[in-house]
């Protein structure tokens, strides 16, 4: 049995159709212009947090998207950082405390979204909180994924960073010890390749380098 495509197809066409890829210069400009009240990144972070739900597809991506714009992919990644390692030591609330905070600059970080739900919900009293993690990412995952696949190299699912890949190979129940990864690199994007028996599947992953 092909276990690798039959996952990936619970979650993402095989086959999408053919969408634009992400113009971040574009994104830039649209949440700068505070004229745009439907696209100002203030205006759909404070959405964000009240009523997510009332966001769009297209407002998701760009509440996403936009802080590699600010921040740069270094910055963006948490993977590296003592936030992510306060998560990997069970140390919930201090990562609690700090993963919230960051979310001022990056509210729509898959990451984050992810593993605040799930250190809410080892926390006393953290079952509504985990919830509300919880239905944030899975509305910025519907969102980014829209349209996209992880087989069609002309229309991949574009991601901020690689711990987000990692994120999204948890949530299709593969492990990523037991598949064989590379990556090709260009100036804008690194395609990182999953394979295993044969099948492959693949993300893109934007760069940002701003200093």
């Amino acid at each position: 049995m092909r276990i690798l495509l039959f996952s990936v197809s619970l979650f993402f066409s095989l086959y999408a159709n053919a969408q634009f890829n992400i113009d971040l210069e574009r994104i830039d400009s649209l949440t700068k212009d505070s004229t745009n009240t439907e696209f100002y990144f203030e205006n759909l972070k404070e959405k964000f947090e009240k009523k997510p739900q009332d966001l769009s597809q297209h407002q998701l991506q760009v509440l996403y998207y936009q802080p590699i714009n600010t921040l740069g992919s270094f910055k963006y990644d948490i993977s590296t950082t003592g936030i992510y390692a306060k998560f990997k030591e069970l140390n919930f609330k201090k990562f609690i405390q700090e993963a919230e905070a960051k979310l001022e600059e990056m509210p729509a970080n898959l990451t984050i979204l992810f593993l605040l739900s799930l250190a809410y919900g080892e926390t006393k009293d953290g079952t509504k909180k985990a919830n509300n993690y919880s239905k944030k990412f899975k509305l910025v995952f519907e969102a980014i994924k829209e349209n996209k696949s992880l087989t069609d190299l002309d229309n991949l699912v574009e991601l901020n960073c690689v711990v987000d890949e990692y994120i999204i190979l948890q949530i299709l129940g593969l492990d990523s010890n037991s598949l064989n990864r590379t990556s090709k690199m260009s100036k804008d994007y690194i395609i990182d390749t999953f394979e295993k028996n044969g099948e492959k599947i693949h993300f893109k992953i934007l760069r940002n380098n701003i200093f």
